[in-house]
């Protein structure tokens, strides 16, 4: 059952929960939400359930065309409004100042305290706007190159209409988007991403195209179709691209677990040395084993318990190697318990999510799973 009073009490703080990457992080389960998604979140927390969940919607699918109750309620309106029974509400009415200043204010305080939710694209039912809507139709009637993505998904932020194998997107503008300093911000900062990976980007305001629909469609048109006739060069260039990513970030993973296994052959040559910590000079010995400038900051990063332990005078050599052996034991002591508990957990490692299964055994982060594995249980993933 939905607990509303803890939901408010537990969303006081909501503002609180923003990091760097401009998302909000939940308090309860530390996934990261946008502005619009972190409330919504946030209540199935507190036993909320969605009215619709499991639901069919009664009239989905049904058109005049293939009901016969709707296209008898369709002439039936038609008709009277022909003769006049109904009229439209606000024909012949206006808005006066005094109403429009107070949407206006009324909009600025929402969007001032991060309860605009439902101005464009509505992510709550994933219903596009009405200019969505009629872009939509634009490229479906008008357009060449129907190989479009809606809503597509780049870095942090979702594109209008976006062409992934021409690295364009073109971005309808409600009045919100010029009005209100955070919105223009954020397009600001969208479009200077997008130029960084080699995007181009066309907006069009809203009022624009509403008012001179056919200059700004065929701009839109020009703007797609002047590389239509090098598509398949742009797409195989596209797929080229996605698969040399891919190369570059499995060669980064090899060269991460080989750079790892060279420090940890570096570590035990120092432990194994007749270095005197106490004396001085011992930085240059270690630079001669590491290869390395500064072999302090060396030390600290890899194996900062050598400094710990044995740069005390009066400690001999042989009880500094001692300790220094023990805490290496240790260490790998440590990571055999957490390995035989990665074994005893009977992962499967062909399902999706056993990167967080694993990085909580082993108490790292996801991003580590991999290379930890590879490292010290690589026989798991063959």
């Amino acid at each position: 059952m939905f607990d509303e009073e803890k939901y408010l009490e537990c969303k006081k703080n909501w503002k609180t929960w923003l990091q760097n990457n401009g998302l909000y992080k939940c308090p309860i389960c530390n996934k990261e939400y946008s502005v619009y998604g972190i409330g919504n979140h946030l209540k199935y927390h507190f036993g909320y359930i969605g009215s619709f969940i499991g639901k069919e919607p009664s009239n989905k699918g049904k058109t005049k065309e293939n009901c016969e109750s709707i296209r008898k309620g369709s002439e039936n309106l038609k008709s009277r409004y022909a003769n006049g029974e109904l009229t439209v509400w606000c024909q012949g009415k206006s808005l006066s100042n005094e109403h429009k200043n107070k949407i206006s204010e009324g909009m600025k305080k929402a969007h001032k305290e991060g309860k605009a939710y439902n101005i464009g694209y509505n992510n709550h039912i994933g219903e596009p706007s009405y200019p969505e809507k009629f872009f939509t139709k634009v490229i479906e009637n008008e357009f060449d190159d129907k190989n479009y993505v809606y809503q597509y998904q780049f870095s942090t932020y979702k594109l209008d209409f976006a062409w992934p194998h021409l690295k364009k997107c073109i971005e309808i503008d409600g009045d919100q988007h010029y009005r209100f300093e955070d919105y223009h911000e954020r397009d600001i900062r969208k479009d200077n991403l997008l130029k960084q990976r080699g995007w181009k980007v066309l907006r069009i305001r809203w009022k624009d195209i509403f008012n001179e629909p056919q200059k700004w469609i065929n701009t839109a048109k020009q703007f797609i179709e002047d590389d239509i006739e090098h598509l398949e060069d742009n797409l195989k260039k596209y797929y080229d691209e996605i698969q040399e990513l891919e190369r570059i970030k499995k060669q980064k993973e090899l060269d991460e677990i080989d750079n790892l296994h060279e420090i940890a052959i570096k570590v035990n040559k120092i432990i194994d040395s007749d270095i005197d910590f106490t004396k001085f000079g011992w930085s240059k010995q270690v630079n001669k084993i590491t290869g390395q400038s500064n072999g302090r900051r060396w030390i600290n990063k890899w194996c900062p318990w050598l400094l710990e332990n044995t740069f005390k005078r009066g400690n001999t050599i042989e009880e500094r190697k001692i300790v220094a052996k023990q805490k290496e034991i240790d260490k790998l002591h440590d990571i055999a318990i957490k390995v035989n508990k990665v074994i005893d957990a009977n992962i499967d490692f062909n399902r999706l999510g056993w990167v967080k299964e694993v990085a909580n055994i082993v108490n790292i982060t996801s991003n580590g799973s991999r290379p930890w594995l590879k490292r010290w249980a690589p026989w798991l993933l063959d």
